[in-house]
């Protein structure tokens, strides 16, 4: 599984990482001062999965019309 970062809506992590990185990465944010509403992991499979669905919703929608 690879794993991005996000600070306050903004993805940090300029590639894919572990999610030890990932923690690493995160626990430097909230170091700094952000926390868990600022600051947080997103598996890239889901993200990639949501955009999936999103799109098979959009094409069954197109051949309907």
């Amino acid at each position: 599984m690879k794993y991005t970062v996000w600070v306050g809506g903004t993805e940090v992590t300029d590639d894919y990482v572990d999610r030890d990185t990932a923690d690493e990465i995160l626990m430097d944010w909230l170091d700094k001062g952000y926390d868990g509403i600022d600051v947080w992991i997103d598996e890239v499979d889901e993200v990639v999965t949501q955009i999936d669905r999103a799109k098979e919703k959009e094409d069954a929608e197109l051949r309907k019309n």
